[in-house]
């Protein structure tokens, strides 16, 4: 009986070791989503700089969107603070994600984004930033 309180206990621990990590790699950091009959969502957070993200575009059923994004951010080149933006299109059919990366490659002291989603049906779309971990 002990023996085998023994085997289930390392089992479950090494199950644990493994998967936790795995699931930990990506996150949400911010979500919102449509009030009831709007059809409309904005989204705006920060992110770290050497990170990559994954802007999701989701809704219970397949729903054609617009929308648009931008990214600010503050970089350090040369020891001169320089400042930049990036527009990018959102479009398509939910579920629908987009991958960005750091927008320059070198230093950035601080970077957000931000992104408006809206569908002609004007039924409920959720947008969210995921973390999906520091690049390599």
């Amino acid at each position: 009986m002990f023996r085998r309180i023994q085997v289930i206990a390392f089992s479950t621990i090494v199950v644990l070791a493994v998967v936790t990590p795995a699931l930990a790699k990506t996150h949400v950091v911010a979500q919102a989503t449509s009030k009831k009959g709007s059809g409309a969502v904005f989204l705006s957070s920060s992110f770290s700089s050497n990170h990559t993200y994954r802007i999701e575009v989701l809704s219970p059923k397949h729903l054609a969107f617009t929308g648009l994004g931008t990214e600010y951010y503050v970089y350090i080149y040369k020891k001169q603070l320089g400042t930049g933006t990036k527009n990018f299109k959102l479009s398509g059919t939910t579920p629908r994600s987009l991958i960005i990366s750091s927008p320059v490659s070198f230093s950035i002291d601080s970077w957000k984004v931000e992104a408006q989603v809206s569908d002609v049906k004007r039924l409920p779309i959720t947008v969210r930033f995921v973390d999906l971990g520091a690049h390599k």
